[in-house]
């Protein structure tokens, strides 16, 4: 929350039974702190899945979108990753390589 009063907010979970959220609330998000929302990913078939989280507030709403490939061997991803500042309607990406051994070729952009 980078605005000078406090925010509530309600955090949608995927719509698929392939991802999970878990988010612990703690009423209105005060300036300068942040809500984490962990995503988990069940695969049952070597498959490209995708789904997003919907954030609702009172200044704009927001989707997060979520991608998982199946099958990445060994990666380094980071626990975190902080985009920094991003107002609403705007975007921010991070670039991370993958590499996977699985027989299934894949590409996103």
């Amino acid at each position: 929350n980078m605005s000078g009063e406090p925010l509530r907010m309600h955090i949608h979970p995927p719509a698929t039974p392939f991802f999970s959220m878990r988010c612990n609330k703690k009423g209105r998000t005060m300036p300068g702190t942040a809500e984490d929302v962990t995503i988990t990913c069940t695969s049952t078939d070597l498959r490209y899945y995708s789904d997003c989280i919907r954030v609702h507030c009172n200044r704009g709403n927001l989707i997060v979108p979520i991608h998982a490939y199946p099958g990445v061997s060994t990666i380094n991803v980071p626990k975190r990753i902080d985009f920094g500042t991003v107002p609403l309607d705007s975007s921010a990406s991070a670039t991370l390589p993958l590499r996977s051994w699985v027989p299934m070729e894949f590409e996103y952009k």
